[in-house]
């Protein structure tokens, strides 16, 4: 993990460094409105940095990746109910900027992952590879009885993996 994610973060260190008063220490000026604006930009940037994080240290699919996916949406919908409309519109813009800029470094490191992997493959693994569909598939697994709900799997076409099973269809289209 340390070797693949240059700058660690975690909810709890955020919590801490509030507590602590980490993100104000890291003031040099007096604090008036624009140093505040600066403070809840580190704290916003600090909680994306966890969610690219995790992205970055769990290939698209997973089951934590999809966890981190909700859990981004949900902080989100918290932000924006009850202090989105007090941010002001210069930290947002930073704070877009920050998720624009880390969706382009998670682009590039799968891109060269993707060229990295291609270029050691013999030339029928990339034949094949380039044949194969694109997006996910639904395997079903044979059951001794029909009838009942069968087990359901998710293939990751990249992997060339399940990375999750169901016991049902319904489950697994709970899940998505």
């Amino acid at each position: 993990y340390k070797e693949s994610i240059k700058e660690p973060m975690d909810l709890g260190t955020i919590c801490k460094k509030l507590e602590a008063g980490d993100y104000l220490k890291a003031l040099t000026q007096e604090i008036d409105t624009e140093a505040l604006d600066d403070v809840v930009t580190a704290v916003l940037k600090d909680v994306e940095l966890v969610w690219h994080n995790c992205f970055l240290f769990n290939f698209d699919g997973s089951a934590i990746h999809r966890m981190a996916s909700v859990q981004r949406r949900r902080a989100l919908a918290i932000q924006d109910t009850n202090f989105g409309h007090l941010v002001n519109d210069s930290v947002k813009a930073k704070v877009k900027h920050y998720v624009r800029h880390c969706e382009v470094t998670r682009d590039q490191l799968s891109s060269s992952a993707a060229l990295d992997a291609a270029a050691d493959m013999d030339p029928k693994e990339k034949e094949f590879r380039m044949l194969k569909p694109k997006g996910k598939h639904k395997v079903s697994i044979k059951v001794s009885k029909p009838k009942v709900n069968k087990p359901v799997a998710i293939f990751d076409h990249v992997s060339g993996r399940i990375v999750k099973t169901y016991s049902s269809l319904k489950s697994a289209s709970q899940a998505a």
